[in-house]
């Protein structure tokens, strides 16, 4: 069966803040020698946490339009390229033609070979 539990910087944020009620709970009882992890200090880590997820989630949409934007614009390439070099496979005299290999792989760097 596979797991459905929850995961992610959010879900992080939650569980913290589900640990600072708890302590909260204890009342005077916890008292830490410590000073990072005195209530008052975990609560202040809990606020930086939420601001920074706050911070990250208004500027997520910008940074995915952008990225569409980028893949949309880019997209016509993936077809005229494999046109070119299937026309260049064809008028190719030998089955290797190293430059040529070469030349794709720079324009495809992720590995996707048209006609190895």
């Amino acid at each position: 069966m596979a797991s459905t539990s929850e995961t992610g910087h959010a879900k992080n944020v939650a569980n913290f803040n589900e640990l600072i009620s708890f302590v909260s709970g204890y009342g005077e009882t916890y008292n830490p020698s410590k000073a990072s992890i005195k209530l008052t200090a975990l609560q202040t880590l809990l606020a930086d946490a939420k601001s920074a997820m706050d911070a990250v989630n208004s500027a997520m949409p910008a940074y995915s339009n952008a990225v569409s934007a980028r893949e949309a614009a880019f997209e016509p390439l993936n077809k005229l390229i494999t046109r070119v070099m299937n026309e260049e496979n064809r008028n190719a005299k030998s089955g290797h033609d190293s430059r040529r290999k070469r030349s794709q792989r720079n324009i495809h760097p992720t590995g996707c070979s048209l006609n190895d």
